[in-house]
């Protein structure tokens, strides 16, 4: 789904309080996915991640698979197939949009988290967890009150360095995202499991 190779990347990006364990990570935690971000057709900043189509997957599903961080009219406009006539087990693009900042704002950021809203997410919340000021993360994202009033959208959260051990350079950004049943398979399939005690609540 997002292209990790290995569980460290993800370790090095998240915060460990989310990830107990190299071994586990507990639903409903939200974890920091590494990626590029790249000028896409000359019109916006994002980067395009594959994904393997099941059975049954329409473009509604695929984004709620990725915690709404792409939407049904972008793999609308990425991708060739009828939204619920997708063929199983050919690879379509997933477009997930990405800042790399606004230098009229700061230049003192070179990370910027793609962060999901959800409907508990409001500005103090969001500002505390992510040692922010609420007046920056007011600047890097206009129009924010209404995407907190509706409990959803993307919004973009500047950082200095990784939440692990590594430290991170301008050419990375991270998605911060919550952990749904698509996304425990893709975390086992490299190794991270779900913590056992939630395993039977999502499974």
């Amino acid at each position: 789904m997002f292209s990790i190779s290995s569980v460290q990347e993800i370790m090095d990006y998240s915060d460990r309080s989310n990830i107990p364990n190299q071994n586990s990570v507990i639903a409903g935690r939200r974890i920091n996915i590494p990626f590029r971000c790249d000028c896409l057709n000359n019109e916006f900043l994002g980067h395009v991640f594959p994904y393997q189509v099941n059975t049954s997957d329409t473009y509604s599903l695929v984004a709620s698979n990725y915690s709404d961080l792409t939407t049904v009219d972008m793999l609308r406009r990425f991708n060739r197939y009828p939204d619920n006539s997708i063929p199983n087990d050919v690879n379509i693009s997933v477009v997930v949009n990405c800042s790399c900042g606004d230098s009229a704002v700061s230049e003192d950021y070179g990370l910027f988290v793609t962060y999901p809203l959800r409907q508990e997410d409001n500005l103090t919340y969001v500002a505390s967890t992510s040692n922010v000021s609420e007046d920056v993360i007011r600047r890097y994202n206009p129009g924010l009150d209404a995407k907190f009033s509706a409990g959803r959208g993307i919004i973009y959260i500047p950082g200095r360095e990784g939440l692990g051990s590594t430290t991170l350079g301008t050419s990375k950004l991270t998605l911060n995202l919550k952990i749904p049943m698509k996304m425990s398979r893709f975390l086992a399939a490299r190794g991270l499991r779900l913590a056992r005690d939630v395993q039977a609540m999502i499974s």
